[in-house]
């Protein structure tokens, strides 16, 4: 979902320029923008297949491989986590530290850890069909 984001942010309609406007000489052609938009289009339509696969590797983890799915949930988490802190510390780096972003971005981060491992779990014992399409139309932040 992160690359739709960005593609979808960086192929933005260039609105049209008053006579006194300032040209920044760093803007995007509209070739470029074109690509970023199809780039964006095609990572979403390809994102729900990521997501069937992980899922039926989920659904699968227990019997056939006789893993525990609450601690392969619980694994990927803190890979995940350890992405978006050192993203975090970039974006300190970059801007002024601001406690509110600390703890609001913590209450976050523990209820997207909580709904993604609750989200495996509810996956591997109950229908997939409506747990996929919940994943494919969670809202971005």
């Amino acid at each position: 979902m992160i690359p739709c984001i960005v593609f979808l942010s960086l192929g933005a309609g260039a609105e049209e320029l008053e006579d006194d406007a300032v040209v920044d000489p760093e803007a995007y052609t509209d070739s470029q923008i074109q690509l970023f938009a199809i780039l964006s289009v095609t990572f979403a339509m390809i994102a729900p297949f990521f997501w069937t696969t992980k899922m039926l590797f989920l659904r699968q983890s227990e019997d056939v491989y006789k893993f525990n799915l609450f601690d392969i949930a619980i694994d990927a988490q803190i890979y995940m986590n350890v992405v978006a802190s050192i993203l975090y510390i970039a974006y300190v780096m970059q801007y002024e530290f601001k406690a509110n972003e600390l703890i609001e971005g913590s209450i976050t981060a523990i209820f997207f850890i909580l709904g993604d491992i609750f989200r495996s779990m509810a996956f591997r014992y109950g229908p997939g069909g409506p747990i996929n399409a919940l994943v494919g139309t969670q809202v971005i932040y």
